[in-house]
């Protein structure tokens, strides 16, 4: 009885070591998982390294572009002294632009006092025109009457003349 007891025993025990050579569903399906996480995260650091690559690429092409502070310096030292020299170019002379600017206040106040001096004129010439106009256009509208009326008797005549 022993014996069969110490068969059963051993045939146990291949049972459960040939259960534990196998792996189970669980331990696969991990596994899997573990795999597809390792390729993504692969595939995310190529992707990282591809675009920081592209970027840097970007960048030190922008660095070429750009302008040093040294040569902006120098541009804009240019132009203070091309200002330099039209202020030291106006400062000789400035009677010149003093006499312009006394000239033209006076040319302003004598045509603001013609004006001023004048009002009256005016006043009156506008009248004049205004009367001449009136006069004119009732003068068309006269003309305009006798030649419809005149139209009208020569229609009248040829009717008269055709009956």
């Amino acid at each position: 009885m022993l014996e069969i007891i110490s068969i059963l025993q051993n045939f146990q025990k291949k049972k459960t070591t040939k259960g534990s050579d196998k792996p189970s569903s669980f331990t696969l399906k991990k596994n899997v998982i573990y795999e597809e996480a390792r390729k993504n995260a692969n595939n995310a650091v190529q992707e990282g390294v591809a675009y920081i690559e592209q970027y840097r690429i970007v960048i030190e092409a922008l660095k070429a572009q750009e302008v040093s502070q040294s040569r902006r310096l120098e541009e804009l030292s240019l132009f203070t002294e091309q200002e330099n020299s039209v202020r030291n170019i106006l400062d000789q002379f400035p009677p010149l632009f003093e006499e312009l600017s006394r000239r033209r206040a006076e040319t302003v106040n004598d045509t603001s006092a013609t004006l001023e001096s004048h009002s009256i004129e005016r006043q009156r010439s506008r009248r004049r025109l205004i009367k001449n106009a009136t006069m004119r256009i009732e003068a068309d509208y006269e003309h305009q009457r006798v030649v419809t009326d005149a139209s009208a008797l020569i229609k009248h005549y040829k009717a008269l003349l055709l009956s």
